[in-house]
């Protein structure tokens, strides 16, 4: 919900509650409680909103996943081999190393960014030819790693991140099991 800001959920539903029961006697005429629909009708309207709440919910865990690719895909997603693409991603080391070592720091930056660019249209690759990875699990996997590795300093945002995630990467796999193949 938009600006949602410090407000508890209680007050969410009931806003939500308010709105929809607006909506329903602008489409209706008549609040739910009054509507003298039969049981098979009233349960056939229940099927609709919880196929359109599985396609919102799926819609949204779309979007997720899009989220966090932070390159446009490059073409070399669709022509490359795994293989080939990987020794791309080494040759853009070798360019970084070398914008490091003759100290322009403004160019070791663009090699940097060149390769997260690269490791990226990696993961693409690895994403198409096995669909079954889930690259934001696989993310949160990494970071819950270097988490108790120490990496991160504790109470920040990221550490924080890492411990509320703990039990979320299911969730995806859950909802997703859910979706008749």
């Amino acid at each position: 919900m938009e600006g949602t800001g410090y407000m508890n959920y209680r007050e969410q539903i009931n806003k939500l509650l308010d709105k929809q029961d607006a909506k329903g006697l602008r489409k209706y005429g008549v609040s739910l409680e009054q509507n003298p629909a039969g049981i098979l009708e009233r349960l056939q309207h229940s099927v609709e909103e919880q196929a359109d709440n599985l396609r919102y919910t799926l819609w949204a865990m779309d979007a997720l996943e899009k989220q966090w690719w932070r390159f446009p895909k490059t073409k070399f997603a669709e022509s490359n081999d795994l293989e080939r693409q990987l020794d791309h991603v080494r040759s853009e080391r070798v360019e970084m190393w070398t914008a490091f070592m003759t100290g322009k720091i403004g160019h070791l930056c663009e090699e940097l960014f060149d390769v997260i660019h690269s490791c990226e249209t990696a993961l693409w690759l690895i994403k198409k030819q096995f669909p079954e990875i889930d690259m934001p699990s696989a993310m949160q996997a990494v970071e819950r790693k270097n988490f108790n590795r120490g990496y991160y300093n504790v109470g920040t945002k990221g550490a924080e991140k890492c411990l509320r995630n703990e039990s979320k990467g299911h969730l995806r796999q859950q909802l997703k099991d859910m979706v008749p193949k």
